[in-house]
């Protein structure tokens, strides 16, 4: 399956509405090379609902957007945005406020994760100010303002003109722009774009759409409208009123929206026939993590858990169904992805687990992981496993076919280790450069060894690595040879925490954020005492280092039967190096 746009016969659309929506874009017509295989056809996107952690729904997709624009580099062809490769993108909830700031507003997915943060930030900061969250016997308050929502979704439209100010081809949008571009010039050759709500009117599912089709009513909503109101979350934000009708968001009966893709697809392609399957080159549904039970602290909110624990869990019946009227075709066009562990306690609202980068390293994990590294090649052809640090010695063992079987495994962690021990004397360079060499040759065989790794294993390797870089920093190099082991020191260490996260350890986690603050402590002292080399750190720059290493050793302290010993010279040592 690969990301292609497809200039269709359309049936069923409006003059206003254009022949295809790819039609005219020759320049997005290319198609990536997959062996000889056709590469065109209809790439259809499905993102599901999930309130802040909508965030992962975006890391993932950057990740398949940078696989997509790096074989097109290789190819002498511009980066592309999401909207200039899928001819339809579907959302519910915040996946519909991503769908519109992706297709409608055509942001690339980096600057949709930046507009993302802050509005998911200043939304849920600014509560309400009610004393009594319930309003009669049966209706209750909402807990976020509406109208601060209103101001942050128009602010993100007024963000995206600034952006458009330097490009020619560019022209702003007002504010009060119609939802639907209808009639207006290159909309035959836009992305299309819909979002789900639900209409209190009629208790049923409505898609706001970004264009009409013959019979349509063009609808009257605005962009931030469509935006208001599939984000519209009973008991977290006020009812959308557009015109004489009144929305909720659509997460109650499609928080996966891959259905109504599906059925939006074929009435916009093949409205008489209703056959779509063999149109379709990638059918990609992103969700927003596999949830556990959502905690409920307020009691007059007790009452709603039962529909809250609904909208979390719907998600995958649907994949299901949908999964199986598609996985018969012998291109595997659908594909969905959904980060399996790590996001499960996060709340709707909780904004402020990512200041820590929960979500960031659960979805790195997840990416990174064995059982999802084919179906990443599968929704884009010819692309390479996700990205890791890479030097000259492990470029030569990723070229060996063998994978280790356990007996060798067990001698090479014996030998590095050995090697590691040893790195205190005369010969210490020599010793820990046959360390990174052989630990790097072990992580090359966990990668490729089927079935894949487990990520505990991986976290040990990883750990491995980082510790073996980071003893190397502190040996009598040049500043700069020395802050290049300190920066692979740094990638191994996030590779590390990735996988102590997938391995649901939480000591492990705790270790390895540790270890990971010691690392940025003496680069900051690098920088310090390399002040003309290096940009010197700030003050509060020493002042975070300094919180994070107390943080995670004070958790660490917390666990029983810890042996606290070398954790205790290392606080004292990262500390040291920060005054």
């Amino acid at each position: 399956m690969s990301l292609q746009k497809y200039t269709p016969t359309v049936s069923g659309t409006s003059a206003g509405a254009g022949a295809g929506a790819g039609a005219g874009r020759a320049s997005n017509n290319e198609s990536v090379p997959t062996g000889g295989h056709e590469t065109r056809g209809l790439c259809l996107l499905s993102l599901d609902g999930g309130g802040v952690k909508g965030l992962s729904t975006l890391y993932l997709l950057r990740a398949i957007m940078q696989l997509l624009n790096d074989k097109r580099k290789a190819r002498h062809l511009d980066r592309v945005k999401p909207c200039e490769i899928f001819d339809l993108i579907g959302g519910t909830s915040t996946g519909g406020l991503i769908a519109i700031m992706l297709g409608r507003l055509e942001m690339d997915v980096d600057e949709c994760i930046t507009e993302y943060k802050n509005l998911m930030c200043t939304i849920f900061d600014e509560k309400k100010k009610s004393l009594f969250p319930l309003i009669g016997k049966f209706m209750i308050n909402s807990r976020f303002s509406s109208k601060v929502l209103e101001e942050v979704i128009k602010q993100v439209i007024t963000n995206v003109n600034k952006a458009r100010a330097n490009s020619p081809n560019k022209s702003p949008i007002p504010i009060d722009e119609l939802f639907c571009l209808e009639d207006q010039p290159g909309s035959s050759q836009r992305c299309r774009v819909f979002v789900c709500a639900q209409s209190e009117e009629i208790g049923k599912i409505t898609r706001l759409k970004s264009y009409r089709l013959d019979g349509d009513i063009r609808g009257e909503a605005t962009i931030w409208q469509a935006a208001l109101a599939t984000t519209a979350a009973t008991s977290f934000f006020d009812a959308a009123k557009i015109g004489d009708r009144t929305y909720r968001d659509g997460a109650l009966g499609a928080n996966n929206p891959a259905k109504e893709v599906e059925n939006e697809a074929a009435r916009i392609w093949h409205d008489t026939s209703g056959e779509l399957q063999s149109h379709v080159k990638c059918f990609l549904s992103l969700g927003t993590g596999q949830t556990g039970t959502y905690r409920v602290h307020d009691r007059a909110w007790k009452f709603l858990s039962e529909s809250l624990k609904n909208v979390a869990t719907d998600t995958e019946p649907t994949n299901e169904e949908v999964a199986a009227r598609w996985n018969h075709l012998p291109n595997k066009p659908y594909v969905r992805f959904n980060v399996q562990h790590g996001l499960e306690d996060i709340e709707l609202a909780e904004y402020k687990r990512e200041e820590r980068g929960t979500m960031d390293a659960a979805t790195h994990a997840y990416l990174d992981l064995g059982e999802t590294r084919p179906r990443i090649l599968v929704s884009e052809p010819n692309s390479t496993e996700p990205p890791e640090p890479t030097t000259s010695r492990n470029r030569e063992t990723q070229q060996a076919p063998d994978v280790i079987n356990r007996q060798e495994l067990i001698q090479l962690t014996s030998k590095a280790n050995a090697c590691l021990e040893k790195s205190c004397t005369a010969d210490a360079y020599k010793k820990l450069i046959e360390a990174l060499s052989i630990f790097e040759k072990i992580l090359c065989s966990q990668r490729k060894q089927q079935p894949p790794a487990e990520p505990r294993d991986l976290c040990y390797t990883y750990n491995k690595l980082r510790s073996t870089s980071h003893r190397l920093s502190h040996l009598d190099f040049p500043a700069s040879q020395r802050m290049k082991y300190i920066d692979r020191a740094t990638q191994y260490g996030e590779h590390a925490i990735k996988f102590a996260i997938a391995s649901k350890n939480d000591n492990r986690v705790a270790q390895m954020q540790f270890y990971h603050a010691c690392v940025q402590a003496q680069k900051i002292q690098l920088r310090t005492v390399e002040g003309q080399r290096f940009q010197a750190p700030m003050e509060h720059e020493r002042h975070a280092a300094a919180e994070a290493i107390m943080m995670y050793w004070t958790t660490l302290q917390s666990i029983e039967g810890s042996d606290m010993t070398s954790y205790e010279l290392m606080k004292a040592q990262s500390l040291g190096a920060l005054t």
